[in-house]
């Protein structure tokens, strides 16, 4: 049996539904072309003994959007020149496909993908995969398989200009991509941004896995890159104010500056943990400068807890020292810190040589050797600033005023 078909304004919204994919709603479609039955158009035919020529040609609001050649010949499926041309969304390319009797057999595409990062991240939450926050435009060059018992398999590469996570923004973002049914792996990751640059790997499953398992395990190497920019990485909302209001500038952890630093996120999705070491420089924190800091970060971000391990501030980087050699000069402190981001309140302390003069802080320039606790809210009033909250207790202490000063303070 030989059938001409021919289609015109053919409805695409059936299909935005079951495949998510909302931008199917506006888009409409035509067909026209030859098929050619085993049988009878009544009775069921093998897929493997049909034969179909088509051409497809797509549109949005009376604009061309696409078009497509298919070809079905012995069992073998071919769409050559394949294009779909949306604001939001485009590729370019090719699919070939081997039919069986009732069903596909396996399936070859390769082709080049333009998008942005916000609607792959629409699409995962869609497919309740997961919730990311994320945006930046995106250019995929890929090759893609398919087969019933291995699932998808997907190589290739990707490109993001303007990359922004959470609050968090890039000027680039390239990757290796690859796909292995459930699970997608990202290798030679490089960000940069100005004269900072990240590197690293991630992997994720799209599927649910036993409780207590990892579902996403990423490890990045970060370089001089701003401080600020990874509490937003981090997703810390900007603290609330009395009126109701936010303001971007008022974040839950006022913190700038450049650092360095190696970070590994892992664990289920709503239960990632952060470990690393960072290293940075010319900071400020809550009004106090810090011209150099290292130490180790341990993060339950579900659970709001904040650990600073081997911290070390110093007037430099030289002199932040390492392994068990103390900080050292006028500035030379250690110690460590645990945070409750939840409650806003923190507890430990640092010890060793101060210089307020060095720090940044009001009033005249104060010396000394030093133990300080902080334990309770983040900060109080202090002056025309808001600073920690704690203790100090100080030996050999001297206080400047011009050029001169009194000493043995205690």
């Amino acid at each position: 049996t030989r059938l001409h078909l021919e289609g015109r304004r053919l409805d695409l919204s059936a299909a935005a539904a079951p495949l998510k994919a909302p931008l199917l709603a506006s888009v409409s479609g035509t067909l026209e072309g030859d098929l050619a039955l085993p049988g009878a158009p009544w009775q069921e035919s093998r897929l493997d003994q049909v034969t179909l020529s088509a051409a497809c040609t797509f549109s949005r609001a009376s604009q061309q959007a696409g078009r497509a050649r298919i070809e079905l010949k012995g069992g073998l499926l071919r769409a050559d020149g394949v294009e779909l041309d949306l604001p939001e969304l485009g590729f370019r390319g090719h699919v070939a496909a081997r039919v069986g009797a009732r069903a596909f057999r396996d399936l070859e595409a390769e082709g080049t993908l333009r998008t942005d990062a916000a609607l792959v991240a629409g699409s995962l939450a869609a497919w309740k995969v997961t919730e990311l926050d994320m945006s930046g435009a995106t250019t995929v060059e890929a090759r893609a398989g398919w087969e019933p018992k291995g699932g998808w398999r997907v190589e290739g590469r990707v490109e993001v200009r303007d990359p922004r996570w959470h609050g968090a923004q890039a000027e680039l973002l390239t990757t290796e991509v690859r796909i292995r049914d459930q699970q997608l792996f990202l290798s030679q990751v490089d960000m940069t941004r100005a004269e900072g640059r990240a590197t690293g790997e991630l992997w994720l499953s799209f599927q649910r896995r036993p409780e207590g398992q990892d579902e996403i395990d990423m490890c990045f190497q970060a370089f001089r890159l701003p401080v600020e920019e990874g509490l937003k990485a981090a997703d810390l909302k900007p603290a609330e104010l009395k009126d109701g209001s936010a303001r971007a500038t008022e974040r839950d952890l006022p913190i700038s500056g450049i650092a360095s630093a190696t970070v590994r996120i892992h664990g289920p999705y709503r239960q990632l943990h952060l470990r690393g070491t960072a290293l940075a420089e010319a900071c400020e924190v809550y009004g106090m400068t810090v011209p150099a800091f290292s130490g180790g970060l341990d993060y339950d971000i579900a659970g709001g807890r904040l650990d600073l391990q081997e911290l070390r501030v110093a007037e430099s980087l030289e002199q932040l020292a390492h392994g068990e050699e103390a900080p050292r000069g006028l500035l030379a402190l250690s110690g460590g810190l645990r945070m409750d981001l939840a409650r806003k309140q923190w507890q430990g302390g640092l010890a060793g040589n101060l210089d307020s003069g060095a720090l940044g802080l009001p009033g005249p320039r104060f010396q000394a050797r030093v133990d300080a606790r902080l334990e309770g809210p983040w900060t109080a009033p202090f002056a025309s600033k808001e600073l920690p909250e704690g203790s100090l207790r100080f030996e050999r202490g001297r206080l400047f005023f011009g050029e001169q000063s009194i000493e043995g303070l205690e």
